[in-house]
């Protein structure tokens, strides 16, 4: 494939991760009971996204498999949270 398809599909799997993650976000929140009211707008921003990062995580390997770019995703989380908790990355 031609780097730049290749860059194409990375970038269009990046943009429907997103929109995915942001669009089933807040239907999570209202289903836990989570609303802006209760919690005011900075705690319900703070546990929109502690709630959508996982979400984004497991959805950007779904629609990566899907695409058929799932080696590259996998190796970059791998990498992502090596660093995170402290691990040199393989």
């Amino acid at each position: 494939m031609p780097k730049y398809l290749h860059t194409a599909l990375i970038l269009l799997i990046f943009a429907i991760t997103g929109s995915t993650a942001a669009y089933i976000g807040k239907p999570i929140l209202a289903w836990c009971g989570i609303s802006k009211q209760a919690v005011g707008i900075a705690g319900y921003i703070a546990l929109y996204i502690l709630v959508i990062t996982p979400i984004y995580q497991v959805l950007l390997l779904a629609y990566a498999a899907l695409f058929g770019q799932f080696n590259y995703f996998w190796t970059k989380q791998k990498r992502l949270f090596a660093r995170l908790f402290g691990r040199k990355p393989e």
